[in-house]
């Protein structure tokens, strides 16, 4: 007994020794130390309210993001979040409003059933035929007859209507039932699962269709319900009043520009029931078993809710209410109900609202806002990571200093003011030190402010609904927001691209920090431009500009330490903003070029002056590349190279071919058997010379393009392979240095050397980045998005061209690695541990006040921020290290060396009288 009972023992104690893993993580106090991650969803379509579960707190939506989450009613916080495929395919198209939780997505590709307190999807399946590419596709979800309605509707052609069983796998088709009169322009929706409407869009009748019978489109004019409609009315749009069951009579609303209509089908035809006059807004829900009609009258910023039982046509002024929102959120799209049951066995509900910038609204029906969620954010555009501005005290020295012409007693009265100002500021901080309260006038202004470090910036973006947002980089607070209506971003290959730039840091004080943005209107699609202060998002002007514009470029700055912009029109004019300033003095020293992506075509212009004396954009090169282009980077303009050469292993430097004037264009084509290929080219823009060129045979995009210093790195899907490949290429003008002082285009030096190599990536990349310090001197990391979630940091040196495959002792003292061709994903480079980033679009980088440091923002579908240290922290002293041991050593050594002096002294003295 005793031997077995050691025998299982050991036999225990060998599984516990197999099953310990050797793992790499952190410590519990660094989690969230330097970092912060937030989770969003995306712009809301649908949603899913199930009156049916009495007192719920959550409710379940879903977004333009191919997102379905569940949000608590409560907090706004995420419950549940399921990320659906990228793309057409994962567009969801429709979401059931009662029963169990059905999604459509892809045109009914993919029809899924998920479990709504979990998020779990319980089943899949898919619509027997696929719908033809030019029709519009409306769906409804019965959860009655568990059925799905199908309506494919070509425009002016015919429409054809699927019903499908999803538990018995059953697909019925009706006949092709003709519709001339419809266009893209209709406005056409399922009334309940038995019918369904369009308006036409000349907007002054209706066609209904029965689903039962199938048969044809009934027209309903708007005269024979007694509506008159203007010529120039803009909207009129029918709204489904649901959880009316399998109604053969069902309601709906009918809603007008300023007023509505209540409205009863009587097949074959429609019936007026109650005229309800200005209102903008239409819904409904279930109350205590009965269907309730909400309608919201917005008049300025008040918004006022009626309710109305729609079987007894009564108002029911329990439940009406007020509320009143600022201007900064647009226009408001949706607003559902979601009632609950009080303490006092009464009803009340919350408001959910969904306005133009993306913004998500919940508001007591009292009019108390409960929470606010930003989703814009899940699409920012552009963004930039800016100081802030200097503190009071350090502005008072700045500002005593910047008066070189003043005379000393002023200056002596200047320094007398400042030291007084900081005795009172010493003095507060110590009384409010000492009460113990934090939340005293001038915390705000003081949290905004510079740090010793640079650590504490501010992260500055613009949205594609247009919308402007300032971050506290440290927390990930929202400091301010602003929406500029109508102001949405270019279109660059379907991608959305919006000029940003900063005009002016907050380095020049007293002048406020300037940023401005570039994009064009949301409706007209005239250009316009938007300037503002990034640290108070105060506007500074925004103008629709009497020009279209097809290229921005940033020049030097002027007075007042303002960067111009200059803006090439579609007539090749060249204008400059501000408008104040002299335009002519950037004749003939400022070049521009531009891309058509579709012909391939590369333009570059010289600025010169024409008889006004104004600028105009000249031709002076012009290349057609064989193949469309997919992509053009160039270098970050605010670059430092640390270095103009590389030392060798035999003590020789080889210097790098540093042209700041050089852009990676990529192109991607089919070669004469249909089989994709790429070519890189590098190309002066200055002067349109080819400086190199490569092919890649087999190869797709997306390409993703990292270009600094004397370097390009680009990764792409080799489709003969089946991988990742990424290729490094590196470029240096030999062991001699033609030029050390400036760099032109026009007498270049010869063609450089080049080094180029690919290696194997084990994963698909989202972007890439890399890492950018103050004086750039650490070394240089690549920051690769995952589609896992993670965040990479690579090393360069693993993707050196000129890795070696037998090394050499000159290439160890060199320090580099042996080639290997696949690039490793190691767990300790993953700088977000387990944080996963959905979706990632792009990643920021900026340097910090030290040198080691540098900060990342990543954004797309959730944002994360972090800073990380590609050589150590060099510069600064570590978080565990020991103070006060240090502080008693010194202290030591301090008495131990005047005791010592003591002693010596002591011990020469008695030696002289001897």
């Amino acid at each position: 007994m005793i031997l077995s009972g050691n025998f299982s023992f050991l036999i225990n104690l060998t599984i516990f020794f197999i099953l310990i893993a050797i793992v790499s993580s952190l410590y519990e106090d660094q989690v969230g130390k330097f970092d912060w991650r937030q989770q969003y969803i995306g712009k809301v379509k649908f949603a899913y309210i199930d009156p049916a579960i009495g007192g719920s707190q959550k409710f379940i939506v879903a977004t333009e993001e191919n997102v379905l989450a569940c949000l608590s009613v409560r907090t706004g916080s995420i419950i549940w979040r399921q990320v659906l495929e990228t793309g057409d395919t994962g567009v969801i198209d429709a979401v059931s409003e009662e029963g169990d939780l059905i999604t459509i997505s892809g045109g009914g590709q993919f029809i899924r059933s998920w479990d709504t307190n979990t998020g779990v999807l319980l089943w899949e399946t898919s619509f027997p035929n696929a719908p033809s590419n030019d029709a519009l596709l409306y769906f409804q979800i019965s959860s009655a007859t568990k059925e799905i309605i199908r309506i494919e509707m070509l425009p002016m052609q015919h429409t054809k209507v699927s019903v499908y069983s999803y538990t018995r796998g059953s697909l019925k088709t009706s006949n092709i039932i003709s519709s001339p009169w419809f266009d893209k322009s209709s406005n056409c929706s399922f009334i309940s699962s038995n019918f369904f409407v369009c308006i036409e869009s000349n907007k002054k009748s209706l066609q209904l269709l029965s689903i039962k019978d199938s048969g044809a489109f009934i027209p309903v004019t708007l005269g024979s319900l007694g509506i008159e409609v203007a010529q120039n009315i803009k909207e009129v749009k029918a709204v489904a009043l649901p959880y009316q069951g399998s109604s053969d009579k069902p309601l709906m609303a009918l809603q007008l520009e300023d007023s509505g209509m209540l409205l009863q089908i009587h097949p074959p035809g429609i019936k007026l029931v109650k005229v309800l006059p200005s209102i903008s807004k239409i819904t409904s829900t279930l109350v205590d078993d009965k269907l309730v009609m909400f309608t919201l009258v917005q008049s300025g910023n008040i918004y006022r809710i009626k309710a109305l039982d729609v079987e007894s046509k009564k108002e029911l002024e329990n439940l009406d209410g007020t509320f009143s929102l600022s201007e900064e959120h647009g226009d408001l799209e949706l607003f559902f109900i979601l009632p609950y049951i009080r303490k006092d066995h009464g009803v009340s509900y919350k408001m959910l609202l969904l306005f133009e910038d993306h913004s998500v609204l919940v508001i007591h029906q009292q009019g108390r806002l409960v929470w606010t969620r930003e989703e814009a954010l899940s699409n920012i555009v552009s963004s930039e990571i800016l100081d802030l501005p200097l503190s009071d005290t350090d502005a008072n020295i700045e500002q005593e200093f910047g008066q070189p012409d003043a005379n000393p007693l002023a200056m002596f009265l200047n320094r007398l003011k400042s030291q007084v100002y900081l005795l009172q500021s010493y003095l507060l901080h110590v009384l409010v030190g000492f009460k113990g309260d934090s939340d005293h006038v001038g915390v705000d202004k003081k949290s905004l402010t510079r740090d010793t470090f640079g650590l504490h910036k501010i992260i500055v973006v613009i949205t594609k609904p247009g919308k402007a947002f300032g971050i506290d980089n440290l927390s990930g607070l929202i400091i301010w927001s602003h929406f500029e209506k109508n102001l949405s971003p270019f279109n660059l290959k379907e991608k959305p691209y919006f000029p940003l730039f900063v005009q002016r840091t907050t380095a020049h004080f007293p002048y406020p920090p300037v940023c401005t943005a570039v994009g064009r209107h949301a409706r007209t699609r005239q250009s316009r431009i938007y300037s503002f202060d990034p640290i108070t998002g105060v506007t500074i002007e925004s103008e629709i500009l009497p020009y279209t514009v097809i290229q921005v470029m940033p020049v030097g700055t002027l007075s007042y330490y303002l960067r111009e912009i200059l803006l090439l029109d579609s007539d090749l004019r060249v204008h400059v903003y501000p408008e104040s300033h002299d335009i002519s003095r950037h004749k003939n020293s400022h070049f521009m070029f531009i891309a058509e992506p579709a012909s391939g075509t590369l333009i570059g212009y010289s600025l010169v002056a024409d008889q006004t004396n104004s600028l105009k954009a000249v031709e002076a090169w012009k290349m057609k590349l064989p193949q469309p282009i997919i992509n053009v980077a160039t270098k970050r303009p605010s670059e430092h190279v640390h270095s103009q050469g590389r030392v060798m292993g035999d003590r020789s430097v080889l210097y790098k071919y540093l042209n700041p004037n050089l852009a990676a264009v990529f192109t991607e084509g089919n070669d004469s058997i249909q089989k994709t290929f790429c070519n890189i080219y590098l190309i002066d823009i200055i002067s349109g010379l080819v400086v190199y060129s490569a092919s890649h045979k087999r190869c797709k995009s997306p390409i993703h393009v990292v270009h600094s210093e004397n370097w390009i790195i680009y990764s792409y899907y080799n489709d003969k392979s089946r991988r990742i490949e990424v290729s490094s290429i590196e470029l240096f003008e030999g062991k001699y240095q033609s030029n050390t002082t400036a760099f032109s285009s026009f007498a270049p030096p010869p063609l450089p050397l080049v080094e180029h190599q690919t290696f194997i990536f084990p994963s698909s990349i989202l972007t890439m980045a890399d890492t950018v310090t103050e004086r750039g001197m650490t070394n240089k990391h690549l920051l690769m998005a995952l589609p896992s979630g993670g965040i990479l940091e690579l090393p360069k040196t693993f993707l050196d061209p000129r890795r070696p495959i037998t090394p050499l002792p000159e290439h160890r003292e060199e320090g580099l690695i042996p080639y290997i061709p696949e690039l490793p994903i190691m767990s300790e480079g993953i700088v977000n541990y387990n944080q996963s980033v959905s979706r990632v679009r792009d990643i920021v980088t900026a340097p910090s006040g030290l040198e080691s440091t540098c900060l990342v923002f990543v954004h797309g579908l959730d944002l994360f921020y972090t800073r990380i240290t590609p050589s150590k922290t060099f510069d600064i002293l570590k978080d565990d290290f020991d103070h006060y041991l240090i502080s008693v050593v010194l202290l030591g050594l301090v008495a131990l060396s005047y005791t010592t002096k003591r002693l010596a002294a002591r011990k020469t003295l008695r030696a002289a009288w001897k």
